[in-house]
């Protein structure tokens, strides 16, 4: 189908001829299906934020929800990485210093919890400095990061061209939870 065959709508007849013109093209351009409609597909969205002077991501699947750091208790005695408990959903969730964890510094005192779940259904929560933002991510840039690394960072580039460290939670926090998690 060519421009020509594309018909304006009646209350575009009243638009300059170089906007109807610009309408057209746009019009065409979305009616083209894309040359490989499997590359759209081949991504995988995260969440990403801001932890120190670095950008970190997790998958967006694991995300559960989002909740103000303000409402943790302290938990006396608790390993150095344990903040303390929330509840969540009316499930009390243990929250850890990703920070801590890490090896890192926040820039700015954090004030918001990051609730996610683990393979097998394990609910925890770590702080975090801002709201997590999802983006996309190339599945096969990501698939190429991961290979041979060990740790729970890799480094990646996002689909904008900025570095990103993408988290393992379950690489983070091993599968014995009475450890680190209490």
């Amino acid at each position: 189908m060519s421009s020509t065959d594309v018909k304006l709508h009646a209350d575009a007849a009243a638009l300059p001829v170089d906007v109807q013109q610009t309408l057209l093209r746009r019009a065409e351009r979305l009616r083209v299906a894309p040359a490989d409609a499997q590359a759209e597909e081949r991504v995988v969205w995260v969440a990403a934020f801001t932890l120190g002077e670095d950008r970190i991501a997790f998958p967006l699947a694991a995300l559960r929800g989002v909740t103000p750091l303000r409402l943790v208790t302290p938990v006396p005695l608790a390993a150095p990485h344990v903040i303390g408990i929330v509840r969540f959903h009316g499930d009390i969730v243990t929250v850890i210093s990703l920070a801590t964890l890490l090896g890192r510094a926040w820039q700015r005192d954090p004030s918001v919890l990051v609730v996610v779940e683990r393979e097998g259904g394990q609910i925890l929560a770590f702080d975090c400095d801002d709201v997590p933002a999802a983006i996309a991510m190339n599945l096969d840039a990501v698939r190429a990061a991961r290979e041979g690394v060990q740790g729970p960072l890799v480094a990646v580039v996002d689909t904008g061209g900025l570095p990103l460290l993408l988290l393992d939670i379950e690489r983070l926090i091993p599968r014995a939870p009475q450890e680190l998690v209490g």
